[in-house]
């Protein structure tokens, strides 16, 4: 089973900061497991990306100060899953974890 096959098709995935990291650097390990992400879903534009938990954090800060929760409503709401090879994200259950080292040979 490969990444590609836990990710539909059209949906949104919030990626993690070590998921770019692992593309940019193209990761020994872990690269050969997001690069047909990147080059056969986002590249064709198959699936859009959103970005780590850290930025959906920055992302929330203002609208929640000017109380609009209006706004971190569309912020938090909108990936269908999040790619991350942190074990200690499984424990969120609001959003489909998927964790990179799972799709080790």
């Amino acid at each position: 089973m490969s990444l590609l096959d836990d990710i539909p098709v059209g949906s949104l995935v919030a990626l993690d900061t070590v998921a770019w990291i692992y593309e940019v650097e193209a990761h020994a390990t872990f690269g050969p497991i997001v690069r047909p992400f990147f080059s056969e879903r986002l590249e064709m534009g198959e699936n859009r990306a959103g970005s780590s938990l850290l930025t959906l954090g920055e992302l929330l800060v203002q609208p929640l100060s000017l109380g609009r929760a209006d706004i971190a409503s569309w912020y938090r709401s909108r990936a269908d899953l999040l790619v991350t090879n942190d074990q200690g994200i499984r424990r969120v259950k609001e959003i489909r974890v998927l964790v990179l080292s799972d799709y080790l040979p």
